[in-house]
């Protein structure tokens, strides 16, 4: 049914998997687009009372696959901030499932994909996995929910050390914040 990732429900339990691990789960507009389909599939099937979001092979999600966005510069204001809403209704759709969500962060979880595993409701994080704001190191901004989530989740002074520098938050981090 999907082409960048994998639906299956067993015995009430949705799970969602990010399948394009050739790039560490990287997304494209249509990955996003699948993404939210699925979540809004989750959502109304009554037979479905979680979820459980995660990533093929060895990454959860680095974020925006940049190899595959168009020229921004060559696109409208409009054409831009939609594609930013079809990312930013992930985070949405996460927040109001309705259903308990589960992020099972099995690599990297960067950028918007770090939101993604911070918009569900509780987190299990591999030995090897990580989560960053790496966004902010090529200069731009958390501006997919990471800013509005990170310090409800772990206060505000230390949110701010880790939106501000895009330093990792290891799997110990977390567990300690």
């Amino acid at each position: 049914m999907y082409e960048h990732i994998t639906y299956a429900v067993d015995g009430g339990v949705a799970t969602l998997t990010l399948d394009r691990p050739d790039v560490y789960n990287a997304f494209t507009e249509a990955m996003i687009e699948e993404l939210n389909d699925a979540l809004g599939r989750t959502r109304r099937d009554d037979a479905v009372y979680a979820l459980v979001l995660t990533g093929e092979g060895d990454g959860f999600c680095t974020g925006a696959d940049v190899s595959t966005m168009p020229d921004w510069s060559a696109q409208s204001k409009a054409e831009y901030g939609a594609f930013l809403e079809k990312v930013q209704d992930v985070v949405r759709q996460l927040r109001s499932l309705g259903k308990p969500s589960v992020a099972a962060v099995n690599g990297p979880a960067i950028g918007a994909g770090c939101h993604f595993a911070l918009a569900c409701d509780v987190r299990y994080v591999a030995p090897d996995a990580y989560f960053t704001e790496g966004t902010v190191t090529v200069g731009l901004v958390p501006s997919d929910g990471g800013a509005w989530l990170l310090p409800k989740l772990i206060g505000e002074s230390k949110a701010r050390e880790y939106l501000l520098t895009g330093e990792k938050i290891t799997p110990e981090d977390a567990e300690d914040l």
